[in-house]
């Protein structure tokens, strides 16, 4: 399994691409960059999870905000 965690000390640039896919873009420090493009159907996944899951997301990443740097499980 890959894991890839966006940092959150990058600035994190989302838009659509040419293709329709929607992009999530950063360039770490050493101009290395990293993408996760989704799907339309993924994006809409994506969307209603956030909707149903945005208090319980912020309250876990705030209890646990000395854990976070490169963790996901």
């Amino acid at each position: 399994m890959m894991t890839l965690v966006l940092k959150s000390s990058s600035e994190t640039e989302v838009y659509v691409s040419e293709y329709g896919y929607i992009v999530l873009k950063q360039i770490d420090g050493c101009g290395e960059e990293s993408l996760v493009t989704l799907s339309p159907e993924q994006a809409e996944a994506v969307s209603a999870f956030l909707l149903d899951n945005a208090g319980k997301q912020k309250q876990l990443w705030l209890s646990n905000s000395d854990k976070q740097e490169g963790v996901a499980e």
